[in-house]
């Protein structure tokens, strides 16, 4: 018999540094992971799974890799997903690594998450995945050291703002941040994207419930 794990590669910004959340598992950590059992399309397990453990929702998948357990365990197959999110968004439950360190992780999840980040670098210029992972009334200033911390490339701020806004990821929240300089405008996710079939209610559960985390330190 064969046994299929949906597993995600949770991913969000913290201090402007692209971190990963995973469970404690017995001494180390393991990616957030639900049993499959074919009732439901592979898509809608994963949503399942991202519910129960963020609130948001931009959802890609990875790949599947085979022999998840180890003998004399049944013969097994993973099939992987990542998912963006903001701080606020994850599940307290849950505990931040750094995703270039995650010596806690199984090799093969390792590996997973190294694709996974593969994945959200190719993406991200043409999908709206780094807003998601950026708290609500974001700044394009923070919205560009964000995209700068993800792909260690600085981009060319008058293009890039000129991009962000031509783009159709962002929508003006209203309100502006007061400073001693021009007053900067707010911006979140568009409900374009927040509703895309991978991006499920991206805000509609939107709450404060726990910014203030500390990475854990594997190395």
């Amino acid at each position: 018999m064969v046994c299929v794990v949906v597993e995600l590669v949770v991913f969000t910004l913290l201090d402007n540094q692209l971190v990963v959340a995973a469970r404690s598992d017995g001494g180390g950590f393991s990616l957030p992971s639900t049993g499959w059992d074919g009732r439901c399309k592979l898509d809608e397990a994963a949503i399942g799974l991202a519910d129960s453990v963020s609130r948001s929702r931009v959802l890609n998948p990875v790949f599947a890799t085979n022999s998840v357990f180890e003998p004399p365990e049944p013969t097994g197959m993973a099939v992987s997903y990542y998912v963006c999110v903001a701080p606020s968004d994850l599940d307290l439950k849950l505990h931040i690594v750094q995703p270039n360190h995650e010596s806690g992780l199984s090799k093969r999840q390792r590996r997973v998450v190294y694709f996974a980040k593969q994945g959200l670098l190719t993406l991200q210029s043409v999908r709206p995945l780094i807003p998601a992972m950026l708290e609500e009334g974001f700044t394009l200033t923070q919205f560009q050291e964000a995209v700068q911390a993800v792909t260690g490339e600085e981009p060319d701020k008058r293009h890039f703002r000129r991009q962000s806004q031509e783009s159709g990821w962002l929508e003006y929240t209203g309100e502006k941040l007061m400073g001693a300089h021009r007053p900067a405008m707010r911006y979140r996710l568009s409900a374009d994207y927040s509703d895309h079939p991978y991006g499920h209610t991206l805000r509609a559960l939107r709450g404060n419930n726990g910014t203030n985390r500390e990475i854990v330190d594997l190395d």
